[in-house]
Order: C-alpha cells, then structure tokens, then sequence
C-alpha cells in the first residue's frame, strides 16, 4: 500500500554520445580556430551540468554551425533552462557586421584580418587566397570582405608609414644642422634620392599604366620622407557611371586625369613643395636619373626650385650609354656584329663605369676634366689605341698601339663618340659616383607587394596600399611587419617575431656571402686575369646555339649572295 502511494519517479536523460549527433554532418570542411580560446570557451559549458535551474543534469545541445569570413559559431541550447551559448574560433569583441564594416576595429587582428594582412605582404590576392584555401578545404572569404579588410589594413599601414616618415625627417634635419647644412635664412637643407615607377612594364614605350608611384629618400638616413601614389582608373567610379548612379562614393582612390608618363615628375614636385611643410627643411641636392623632365619642373613650380642642383645616378647613364652602343650596332646592319662586337660593347660600358669610380675614389681628385678625357678615350683604347690611355685601366704600352686609319675605322669611331657624347655632357654630374639604388630597391619591394607588374592592383585602391606596404617594409627592415602589428594592434603572435627575426638573418648571411665572393674574385683576378666578356652557353642556346647544316639548294643561294 505505501509503495502505491508514492510518486511516480522523474527521469532525466544526460547528454547522448556525441559521435551519434546528428549535427556532426552538418560540420563540413576544416577551420582555423585560437586553440587557448576554443578550448576554454568549450570547458566553461560542462560547469552548466552544476549551475542548470531546471535541473541536476543540463548539458548543452549543439543546435547550429554556422561561419562567415573565417569566423566560426557554435551554437549551443541546454534542452531544460533553455539557455543559450555560442562557442567561437576566436575571441570576438564586436559584432561581425560591424566588423566588415570597418565601424569598430579590434584590439586585437582577427584570423579574417591576419589572413589578408599575409597575403598581401606576400604580394598574392583573392584569387591565390581562394585557391590556397580550396585546396586546404577552408570555406573562403568573400571578394568583397577581402576589399574591405585589404582597405582597412591600408589605412592602418599609411598611418603607421607617416610617423616613421616624420621622424626619418627629424633625424636628417638634426643632421644637416650638425653638418651646418643651412640655408641664408637658417633653414636647413639636405640632399635626397628621387625616383619613379609605374604598376606595368613600359618596356620603353608603352606608358598606359593605370597606376604609379614615386619615392623621396633622404641620402644620410637612408630613409623614405616621402610616398606618392597616382591612379587614373577607380572601378567603382566607372561602375557607378555604366549603371547612372551617382559616382559619390566613401573612398575613391582616382586622383590624377594626366597621362601616365607624367606621374612621376608631379609626385616629385609635390613632394618638393611641401618638404617644408612635413619636415621643415629643402631639398637643394637632387639625385636621380635623366629619364623624365622631373628636374625642368621643380626648377619652374618649387618655390627653392633655382637652388636645387641635380647629380646624376651613374649606372643609369652607363647604362643608357650601353643601350645606344646596341642599338649603334643594329644601325650597322648585317656586319653590325663584326664591326662592334658584343665584346667592345661591354668594355667600352665596364671602361665608363671604371672611369667615373676612378673621379670619384682618386686621392688626388681629378675632376670633370679629366673624367671628360677619360670618357673620350674609351673608344679609342677599345680599338687599341693606347696612346692617351691611363695605367688604371690600361697596362698596354704606346708602343704595342695599333695606328689603324681607315675609313670605316674613323666612321666606326665617330658614331661611337655620336653616342658618348651625352655621357661626357653629364660628366659635372658624374664625379660623386652617386646612384639611385636605394630607390630602386625600394620599387623593387612594390614589385614583390603587387605581385610583379603583370598584375593589374590598380583598380580598387590595392596598389595604393601595398605600396604603403613596401614602404614599411623599406623603413622598418625584415621585421617591419611585427613592429607594424604592435602599433595596429595589440602584440602579434611568437611565429610572426620569429620569422622576421629568421629572414633578418637570412639577408645578414646573403650579404656576408657576396662580401667574402666579391673578395676571393677580387684576389684571383690579381694573381690570374680573367676574360671580360664571355659568351657562357653560346652553343646550347642563343644566336650562336648549334645548328644544322644547310641543305644543298640553300647552301648554292647563299653563295650567290
């Protein structure tokens, strides 16, 4: 009778074996997950078993799996109290809405923003992303999230490139005065290296690029004091204009309706004009090559313009002057190659080259005058005639000169002097043996950014940022992108510091290698002299590689000719 009487007895089910829930399968692919925070968030839900109001033995219930630009939700409900949670790959301090929005930035970079950040330092885009990720089984961002978070990262970069370029231009400034550098009027002035690219190959004559870029370096600090960046397309602009809807828009990155050839020498201006305005200082000593009328303009719009003098990169005029000598050789026709080898060629460069290093490392100082008469008897020591030759770099003697006065000689050895006479014009600018190479090298890191010049980054802004990037990557060195993150956020991660630390070592390894190369060749080529031209693989490949012989009617109509 008392067991009739007692109440029924309430039956609560625990959790189910999780292999045999039917929301597995609903989780496809693999994702990238903070392994610290999705561990601890998964923890924190077994403490509701004890903290359940409705009963002794709640558990959470994955209900739904969802993910949106590499962020990942699991969502989770307790069958009893109803209660719910959401377990994600990462911490996450604002909505992801308003995270692709660019309206609230984390203290901390999201995997999302890590992704793209690595991306576009290794000069990849979207489409290398969504292949790479394919491949991995990783449900990829879209497009638009990775333009957006590309734009994002951009803006932080030209932030973060700006106060390094201001305080580049505090240390030249403190150096110039030091030097006692200063103008009449007490402002101080220093000496920079100028250049100018573009975001495609002009090959010399194709200027259509959409994009350029032009760079100011301060010679004593080896530093950028100035980024330019000129675009002539925006793609939501033009979009905007086929569909007849209003071309205002929030960012537009077009800002110049010239022509591309005429990009470089406008950013140098500017950045000519407002040298006072960021860094309180003048430009007066300019170094660049001769390849546009950069130099006519600062001489005509920059308000110190008649100050500014210009010195000329040596290897860019040696280097045209090689260029004229081959297309010299091509005007020659047919016996163009007899009459002036590739070999003269090659000595008359490497003898201009020397010539200019000689002015300039001469204990004695010889000046434009004697780098003139140098430059001059080039051709003629080619042509073995030693008779004005200097023993720097001629140990031939007068006496084994070769008087050679024929007609097709002298011919050979005026269009020669046609062609250098450009160089000995520029010889006043030639004696301090300057060059452009810490330019180049930086368009050089543009060109690994945007993923070489066959890429078109120009259209929705994304060579203005990766040039930004390069800039870092130029300021800042092989670590630039663990010092940029702590400034954008908070301290990256220990592989990130590590592999900067590791390329860092890697350059200072390369470097040591080439100095101790450079150094065994030197000493050999004291004891043993060594050919200077040789035509390596000439007969694998080339226009001297291996052939057939000629049949028997062709053989008859070349002797005809």
């Amino acid at each position: 009778d008392d067991e009739d009487n007692l109440p029924r007895l309430a039956v609560e089910y625990g959790p189910p074996n999780p292999a045999l829930d039917p929301l597995l399968n609903q989780i496809k692919g693999r994702y990238i997950v903070d392994g610290q925070h999705f561990l601890k968030s998964i923890r924190s839900l077994e403490i509701h078993r004890e903290r359940c109001v409705k009963s002794t033995q709640g558990w959470f219930k994955l209900v739904k799996s969802r993910s949106l630009a590499l962020f990942w939700y699991l969502d989770f409900e307790c069958p009893f109290c109803k209660e719910c949670r959401t377990v994600t790959n990462e911490p996450l301090h604002t909505d992801t809405e308003k995270k692709l929005n660019n309206q609230e930035c984390h203290k901390k970079l999201t995997i999302a923003e890590s992704t793209v950040w690595g991306v576009i330092s290794a000069g990849s885009g979207f489409r290398q992303l969504e292949e790479i990720f394919s491949h991995l089984g990783i449900k990829c961002m879209s497009n638009s999230t990775f333009m957006k978070l590309e734009q994002n990262i951009g803006e932080n970069w030209k932030t973060v490139f700006t106060d390094e370029m201001i305080q580049a231009g505090r240390e030249e400034k403190m150096l110039a005065l030091r030097n006692g550098d200063v103008t009449e009027q007490g402002i101080p002035y220093i000496t920079v290296i100028v250049d100018g690219g573009w975001s495609h190959r002009s090959f010399g004559h194709r200027y259509t690029a959409s994009s350029g870029v032009a760079c100011v370096i301060g010679w004593r600090t080896k530093k950028l004091l100035y980024v330019g960046v000129r675009n002539k397309y925006c793609y939501t602009c033009e979009y905007r204009k086929r569909n007849n809807i209003s071309t205002e828009h929030e960012v537009c990155y077009k800002n110049w309706n010239g022509t591309s050839a005429a990009m470089e020498s406008d950013m140098i201006v500017e950045a000519f004009c407002s040298s006072m305005d960021i860094h309180g200082l003048q430009y007066r000593v300019m170094i660049g090559d001769g390849d546009s009328s950069t130099f006519k303009k600062i001489k005509e719009n920059v308000p110190y313009g008649r100050h500014v003098i210009k010195r000329e990169c040596a290897n860019h005029v040696v280097k045209n002057y090689t260029k004229a000598l081959f297309n010299l050789q091509k005007q020659l026709g047919n016996n163009g190659k007899k009459i002036l080898p590739n070999t003269k060629i090659m000595k008359l460069k490497v003898l201009a080259r020397m010539a200019i290093t000689y002015s300039y490392n001469s204990k004695h100082k010889l000046g434009v005058e004697s780098l003139r008469a140098d430059l001059k008897n080039g051709p003629k020591h080619v042509f073995n005639i030693h008779t004005h030759c200097k023993s720097y770099y001629c140990k031939t003697s007068t006496e084994n000169s070769v008087n050679i006065s024929s007609l097709l000689f002298e011919k050979i050895i005026e269009k020669i002097n046609d062609v250098l006479k450009m160089l000995v014009q520029k010889a006043p600018q030639l004696t301090t043996n300057d060059t452009s190479n810490l330019a180049e090298n930086y368009m050089s890191l543009i060109a690994k950014f945007s993923g070489g010049k066959q890429i078109n980054r120009g259209n929705k802004g994304s060579y203005t940022h990766r040039s930004f990037g390069a800039a870092l990557d130029f300021q800042l060195g092989p670590e630039w992108s663990y010092k940029t993150w702590k400034k954008v956020a908070t301290s990256p991660y220990s592989p990130l510091k590590k592999f900067g630390m590791k390329k860092k070592l890697q350059i200072e390894y390369k470097r040591r290698s080439l100095t101790n190369s450079f150094n065994k060749k030197k000493l050999i080529n004291e004891t043993k002299k060594k050919k200077l031209f040789e035509n390596r693989g000439e007969e694998d490949y080339g226009e001297y590689c291996q052939k057939l012989d000629m049949d028997e009617e062709t053989f008859e109509i070349e002797k005809k000719t």
